[in-house]
Formats: structure tokens, sequence, C-alpha cells
């Protein structure tokens, strides 16, 4: 443990405090009386310069305060200049008014890409026969979705992907469903104007005989009894 504090405030307070107490009789403790009073007098110099130097950051810091205010004051207006040019531009139609006014026209929207492929597919069979179809996925940027079947015959291959509706929200009734299917498929994709994204996992419903009893499969869909 120093026996001296490391900041610059603790070390000037620690010869603060022990100057008084060596000056009272310095022989004994080792010291000259002439070297006690040239410490005592750095001492009283390091102190001078510390409060100035405190008073100088107390100053640079109301003097940064004030001029970051100004700045914001500034930019505030100065942007608002720019967005009236703008609109006079685009009221106008006519773009030598950025020339004129020496600022950049708006830059074209970058598009926006592909959307994020939906997830969590899930298809269920209601009460009436039709299959409900639910998924999570993003409607940013004007996104819809293409809803996909595909059917299993009894004892048959299973179809190609069919499109059966585009629709803006994240599910979907499908009313029409073939008969004599073993199963019914489902798969979601994500589409709007920067491209169409990949399949999500598909959801499916399983007609069976094996069983009395409706039971939800692994994937979301529903194995249902003759």
């Amino acid at each position: 443990m120093s026996t001296v504090p490391k900041t610059i405030i603790g070390k000037i307070e620690f010869f603060e405090q022990h100057l008084p107490v060596w000056a009272v009789n310095p022989t004994a403790i080792g010291l000259a009386a002439a070297d006690v009073a040239a410490l005592a007098a750095l001492t009283s110099q390091a102190r001078d310069d510390y409060e100035a130097a405190r008073a100088d950051r107390n100053t640079a810091k109301s003097s940064t305060i004030t001029q970051n205010n100004s700045v914001a004051d500034m930019y505030d207006v100065g942007s608002n200049f720019i967005n009236t040019i703008r609109a006079f531009a685009e009221k106008t139609n006519n773009p030598a008014v950025y020339t004129a006014a020496q600022i950049p026209p708006p830059a074209p929207p970058t598009p926006l890409g592909p959307p994020d492929a939906p997830t969590n597919a899930v298809a269920t069979l209601n009460t009436n026969g039709q299959i409900e179809v639910r998924w999570d996925g993003s409607r940013g940027g004007g996104t819809s979705f293409r809803v996909e079947r595909r059917t299993t015959p009894v004892g048959g291959a299973p179809s190609a992907w069919t499109l059966v509706n585009v629709v803006e929200e994240r599910s979907y009734i499908d009313a029409e469903v073939p008969q004599g299917v073993a199963t019914v498929s489902y798969r979601i994709m994500a589409q709007r104007s920067g491209g169409t994204s990949v399949a999500s996992q598909p959801a499916q419903v399983t007609f069976g005989t094996s069983s009395g009893s409706s039971t939800a499969s692994d994937n979301g869909g529903l194995s249902l009894a003759a």
C-alpha cells in the first residue's frame, strides 16, 4: 500500500496535512528546516496550479456547452432551409434549384432487396373442414406472402408446388382442399419489389386411418382419423 495517494489532489492534500507536523521539529525526524520550507513552497505552488487548472476546466466545460448549443441552433435552422429548398425543387420540378443552392439532390432510394423467409408455418384443420395456415414474417416494405400447396394422393406421389393465393396477412384459410388426398402441405414465401424470399419449412396436414383420434404432427400439421 502506497504512503502517498496516487491522485493529483490526493498528493497535494497529503503534503498539506504533513508539512505542519514536519515543520514543528524537523531535526527530530531527520529533516532540515530549509528542506521542509522548500517542500512547503512547492506544495503551495502545486495547490495554486491545481486550482487554476480546475478553473480552466470548468470554463472549458461551460464554453463547450455554449458552443454545442449554438451549433445545434444553427443546424436546426439550416436543416429547415435545406428541406425548404428541396421541397421547392420538387414542387417546381426544377432540378436546377439544387445546382443554384449548391446542395445535392436526394439520393434515389436504395432497393430493399428480398425479404426474410417466413418462419413457424403451421397448418391445422378446422371444424368446417378447411385448413388454416399461419406463419410468422415481416410486412416491412410492402411485403406480401405467396401461399403454395402440394398434395399427395393416397398411394401416389406428391404433386408439384402450386400457387393457391397471395395474401397480405400472416394467415390463410384453404377452403378448397382436394378430395382423396393423404397429405396436404403448404409453404410460404415473402415477396416485395426487391424480390422473393426462399420458402418456409412446409406445414403439413395428414389424413390417416391408423388411429381413432386426431394428433398434432411435429411440423405443426394434423393427423386425422378417417
